[in-house]
Protein backbone atom coordinates (compact mmCIF):
# COMPACT_ATOMS: atom_id res chain seq x y z
CA UNK A 1 0.00 0.00 0.00
CA UNK A 2 2.74 2.41 0.69
CA UNK A 3 4.84 1.62 -2.36
CA UNK A 4 1.47 2.22 -3.97
CA UNK A 5 1.12 5.65 -2.87
CA UNK A 6 4.57 6.80 -3.23
CA UNK A 7 5.03 5.67 -6.82
CA UNK A 8 1.43 7.47 -7.39
CA UNK A 9 3.10 10.40 -5.95
CA UNK A 10 6.05 10.24 -7.85
CA UNK A 11 4.30 10.08 -11.06
CA UNK A 12 2.39 13.21 -9.81
CA UNK A 13 5.57 15.30 -8.88
CA UNK A 14 7.53 13.96 -11.91
CA UNK A 15 4.83 15.18 -14.67
CA UNK A 16 3.86 18.07 -13.00
CA UNK A 17 6.53 20.24 -14.43
CA UNK A 18 6.25 18.82 -18.26
CA UNK A 19 2.26 19.29 -17.97
CA UNK A 20 2.64 22.72 -16.36
CA UNK A 21 5.56 23.67 -18.92
CA UNK A 22 3.76 22.38 -22.05
CA UNK A 23 0.21 24.22 -20.94
CA UNK A 24 2.37 27.26 -20.16
CA UNK A 25 4.09 26.93 -23.52
CA UNK A 26 0.82 26.77 -25.11
CA UNK A 27 -0.96 29.76 -24.23
CA UNK A 28 2.25 32.06 -24.12
CA UNK A 29 3.11 30.74 -27.50
CA UNK A 30 4.43 33.96 -29.17
CA UNK A 31 6.60 34.85 -25.91
CA UNK A 32 7.58 30.45 -26.23
CA UNK A 33 7.94 31.16 -29.65
CA UNK A 34 10.59 34.21 -28.92
CA UNK A 35 12.60 32.79 -26.46
CA UNK A 36 13.27 29.46 -28.87
CA UNK A 37 14.28 31.91 -31.55
CA UNK A 38 16.57 34.06 -29.68
CA UNK A 39 18.44 30.71 -27.75
CA UNK A 40 18.45 29.31 -31.46
CA UNK A 41 19.73 32.69 -32.83
CA UNK A 42 22.76 32.60 -29.99
CA UNK A 43 23.67 28.82 -30.76
CA UNK A 44 23.59 30.03 -34.48
CA UNK A 45 26.06 32.88 -33.54
CA UNK A 46 28.34 30.90 -31.40
CA UNK A 47 28.89 28.10 -34.43
CA UNK A 48 28.74 30.76 -36.87
CA UNK A 49 26.62 31.14 -40.13
CA UNK A 50 27.34 27.63 -41.14
CA UNK A 51 25.56 25.28 -38.25
CA UNK A 52 22.62 23.60 -38.70
CA UNK A 53 20.83 26.35 -36.27
CA UNK A 54 20.12 28.59 -39.05
CA UNK A 55 17.79 26.07 -40.43
CA UNK A 56 16.63 25.01 -36.99
CA UNK A 57 15.65 29.08 -36.39
CA UNK A 58 13.61 28.98 -39.48
CA UNK A 59 12.08 25.54 -38.33
CA UNK A 60 11.73 27.29 -34.66
CA UNK A 61 7.22 26.91 -34.64
CA UNK A 62 7.53 23.01 -35.82
CA UNK A 63 9.85 22.53 -32.45
CA UNK A 64 8.00 24.47 -30.22
CA UNK A 65 5.43 22.24 -31.04
CA UNK A 66 6.39 19.20 -30.88
CA UNK A 67 8.19 20.19 -27.64
CA UNK A 68 4.52 21.02 -26.07
CA UNK A 69 3.51 17.25 -27.95
CA UNK A 70 5.90 15.56 -26.28
CA UNK A 71 5.69 17.33 -22.60
CA UNK A 72 1.80 17.22 -22.80
CA UNK A 73 1.69 13.53 -24.28
CA UNK A 74 4.68 12.28 -21.69
CA UNK A 75 3.77 14.27 -18.71
CA UNK A 76 -0.15 12.83 -18.78
CA UNK A 77 1.14 9.32 -19.90
CA UNK A 78 3.39 9.19 -16.50
CA UNK A 79 0.98 10.78 -14.50
CA UNK A 80 -2.17 8.49 -15.28
CA UNK A 81 0.18 5.65 -15.40
CA UNK A 82 -1.09 4.84 -18.99
CA UNK A 83 2.24 3.18 -21.18
CA UNK A 84 4.26 5.01 -18.30
CA UNK A 85 7.41 3.41 -19.88
CA UNK A 86 6.45 5.49 -23.69
CA UNK A 87 5.85 8.18 -21.39
CA UNK A 88 8.96 8.52 -19.85
CA UNK A 89 10.53 7.62 -22.96
CA UNK A 90 9.06 10.14 -24.89
CA UNK A 91 9.99 12.91 -21.65
CA UNK A 92 13.67 11.61 -22.61
CA UNK A 93 13.88 12.58 -25.93
CA UNK A 94 12.55 15.92 -25.50
CA UNK A 95 15.01 16.42 -22.35
CA UNK A 96 18.14 15.44 -23.60
CA UNK A 97 18.23 18.01 -26.30
CA UNK A 98 16.11 20.64 -24.65
CA UNK A 99 18.60 20.37 -21.57
CA UNK A 100 21.47 21.16 -24.19
CA UNK A 101 20.32 23.27 -26.11
CA UNK A 102 17.98 26.01 -23.86
CA UNK A 103 20.64 25.64 -20.98
CA UNK A 104 23.58 26.66 -22.66
CA UNK A 105 25.68 27.91 -19.48
CA UNK A 106 29.26 27.18 -20.97
CA UNK A 107 28.26 29.92 -23.37
CA UNK A 108 27.43 32.52 -20.52
CA UNK A 109 28.80 34.38 -17.78
CA UNK A 110 28.13 36.21 -14.82
CA UNK A 111 24.69 35.87 -12.91
CA UNK A 112 23.43 34.27 -15.84
CA UNK A 113 25.83 31.42 -16.03
CA UNK A 114 24.84 30.41 -12.75
CA UNK A 115 21.18 30.31 -13.14
CA UNK A 116 21.01 28.33 -16.58
CA UNK A 117 23.72 25.86 -14.94
CA UNK A 118 21.50 25.49 -12.05
CA UNK A 119 18.35 24.74 -14.51
CA UNK A 120 21.11 22.32 -16.63
CA UNK A 121 21.90 20.08 -13.56
CA UNK A 122 17.99 20.37 -12.20
CA UNK A 123 17.09 19.19 -15.79
CA UNK A 124 19.66 16.23 -15.50
CA UNK A 125 18.77 15.01 -12.23
CA UNK A 126 14.98 15.21 -13.71
CA UNK A 127 16.65 13.23 -16.37
CA UNK A 128 17.80 10.56 -13.60
CA UNK A 129 14.75 10.11 -12.34
CA UNK A 130 12.86 9.15 -15.81
CA UNK A 131 15.60 7.19 -16.79
CA UNK A 132 14.69 5.12 -13.49
CA UNK A 133 10.94 4.88 -14.36
CA UNK A 134 11.47 3.86 -18.12
CA UNK A 135 14.24 0.99 -16.55
CA UNK A 136 11.70 -0.08 -13.98
CA UNK A 137 9.20 -2.70 -13.81
CA UNK A 138 6.30 0.09 -13.80
CA UNK A 139 3.88 -0.87 -15.71
CA UNK A 140 4.82 -4.36 -17.08
CA UNK A 141 3.03 -7.87 -16.05
CA UNK A 142 4.97 -9.55 -14.55
CA UNK A 143 5.10 -13.52 -15.27
CA UNK A 144 2.36 -15.74 -12.95
CA UNK A 145 5.40 -17.95 -11.79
Amino acid sequence: MFQKIVTALGRILIAAIFIISGVSKLFNWSGSLQHLTSVLSDWHAYLGQSSLFSVAISLAPLLLCLAIVFELVGGCSVLIGYRPKWGALLLILFLIPTTIIMHHFWFLEGQARSEEQISFIKNCAILGGLMVLWASNMGRKRAPY
